[in-house]
């Protein structure tokens, strides 16, 4: 598994223009980046602060059907779109350590049920409530080892994988607009503090001010 490490910016400053998708009160979340309405939010954010490149999430940015929406709009402007997120060798690593935790609750569930077929009233017994102790256990571990991997270690991949884009970029200054899910944006905002880079956050058709990316 590559290994989870976040190089420090080669004497660089890195302005991170992070903009939400879906913030658009008047289209669906995977309709407002790419259309054919005359204020475009990403266009008009390509104009605005002409990044050296554009990251999304490997979940945004997609038509309904799937498809990747309007890359020719990148190459017109000429600047590159990266797609950023947990490299497929490591999220199979920790969805494995999931799904065996899951597995876990299955098997757990099934003796359960086989326990209790015998006699309803051994769920009141200490074996009956501890097995229910344990199912319960087990799910809450799965189910935060999920949103961990998809919040904190997803906002550091991305973070991570952002820094090794700009060190790439010869100039001192480099300008970059991420587009981001809104279920991750608080925490990259955090993490792209944490790692020193400029955040302009754009969400909800409003600027944050920076105090309120750290709560």
């Amino acid at each position: 598994m590559e290994e989870l490490e976040v190089k420090k910016l080669r004497k660089k400053t890195l302005t991170v223009v992070l903009y939400e998708e879906g913030n658009s009160k008047e289209v669906n979340s995977h309709d407002d980046c790419f259309t054919e309405q005359a204020d475009n939010p990403i266009v008009d954010m390509l104009l605005n602060y002409r990044p050296d490149f554009v990251t999304a999430e490997k979940n945004c940015m997609y038509s309904a059907d799937g498809q990747n929406v309007k890359m020719e709009e990148f190459k017109e402007f000429g600047v590159p779109l990266f797609r950023l997120g947990i490299p497929n060798n490591a999220r199979m690593y920790m969805e494995q350590e999931i799904d065996d935790v899951r597995e876990e609750v299955k098997e757990l569930k099934e003796e359960l049920e086989r326990y209790l077929a015998k006699d309803p009233e051994n769920a009141n017994t200490y074996k009956g409530q501890n097995m229910k102790s344990l199912i319960e256990f087990y799910e809450k571990e799965a189910d935060e080892k999920e949103r961990y991997m998809n919040t904190e270690v997803m906002a550091r991949w991305i973070v991570k994988q952002m820094v090794d884009l700009a060190n790439e970029v010869p100039e001192k200054e480099v300008t970059c607009i991420h587009v981001s899910s809104t279920h991750l944006f608080l925490e990259l905002a955090k993490q792209m503090n944490e790692a020193g880079f400029v955040v302009l956050p754009i969400r909800v058709n409003a600027q944050m001010e920076p105090d309120e990316l750290m709560h």
